[in-house]
């Protein structure tokens, strides 16, 4: 199966220059619910690529609120192998400078609150499995990203540089942090980053056999700074404002390199194989079997015809 690339936008508004085309009819249903938008699929380098914004068209949906199992889901129908998530974040660290400074990282730390769909198993009289999650990044997809970071010149647009590595906390939101959860993500967890949507996204891409990496922008220093004032959203649209240009440069990098290079990693599509989709098949319903049937071994689009 060929490697096709997926993005996921957020806050964060850009405008890319490539042709674009809207998927219509029903596109955006999906067994779990409706996607927050119908996705766009991107014309880059002769090669499609699906996008669609979490908080769909207007911004309507507050992060506890988007259907991420749609977005995920759809996805995978549309056989998208690797998804790229770009992320509004705050900085939980001094050098990690807002709006000087892009992260790739490669942990995360889940503090929502149970309120988001983050399993497309949940074991209610239909399919149960569990799904290794000690990297919820795929570690050699946020390689290739940090390879055409490396390629771009940063400098020249500002930026510090990007960082490599680190941990992002998911909080539910939509409000920030308070400054004794900044100080603890900061202090105790000694994460980098603090976001409000990788999380349930990297669960549910590791569960449909999609290769999944974010590329954050942090825009404030969250509420841990001794003196200074808490992030406020007017400090975030500001901070975020450096950023527009990233995804420009960084998309069509990342295409090539699918196309040109094999992906290394093995894990991330063989997630559901062995005992880990521990339910027998032969006991469960026609119905059932045909919804989790995109996420089953070796079917593709091409096998399933195209979905209601």
């Amino acid at each position: 199966m060929k490697a096709k690339l997926g993005v996921i936008f957020g806050t964060s508004k850009t405008n890319l220059p490539w042709p674009e085309r809207k998927t219509m009819g029903n596109f955006h249903r999906t067994p779990f619910g409706e996607t927050p938008e119908l996705v766009t699929v991107l014309n880059i380098g002769s090669h499609d690529v699906v996008t669609i914004n979490r908080h769909g068209d207007g911004h309507i949906f507050s992060p506890s609120s988007v259907n991420y199992r749609a977005i995920i889901w759809k996805m995978k129908e549309l056989d998208v192998t690797h998804l790229l998530s770009f992320s509004a974040v705050g900085s939980l660290k001094e050098t990690i400078v807002p709006g000087k400074t892009i992260v790739v990282p490669i942990q995360i730390y889940d503090d929502t609150k149970s309120i988001r769909k983050h399993t497309f198993f949940e074991g209610a009289n239909n399919v149960v499995a569990h799904v290794s999650l000690a990297d919820p990044i795929c570690p050699q997809f946020a390689n290739r990203i940090s390879d055409a970071l490396t390629k771009c010149d940063l400098k020249a647009l500002g930026f510090n540089g990007f960082q490599h590595g680190g941990t992002y906390v998911v909080i539910e939101g939509p409000t920030f942090s308070t400054r004794a959860k900044s100080l603890f993500y900061k202090e105790i967890l000694h994460a980098d980053l603090v976001g409000m949507t990788a999380w349930p996204e990297a669960p549910l891409a590791r569960e449909a056999r999609i290769h999944y990496a974010a590329v954050c922008f942090p825009a404030d220093y969250d509420s841990w700074r001794g003196g200074h004032a808490g992030v406020n959203a007017d400090e975030v649209k500001a901070g975020l404002a450096p950023f527009a240009p990233i995804p420009e440069l960084i998309l069509p990098l990342i295409v090539k390199s699918l196309q040109n290079e094999p992906e290394k990693c093995h894990d991330c599509p063989a997630s559901l194989d062995g005992f880990a989709f521990h339910s027998d098949p032969n006991k469960l319903s026609w119905e059932i079997r045909k919804r989790y049937e995109p996420l089953l071994p070796g079917t593709t689009r091409a096998k399933r015809g195209k979905p209601e």
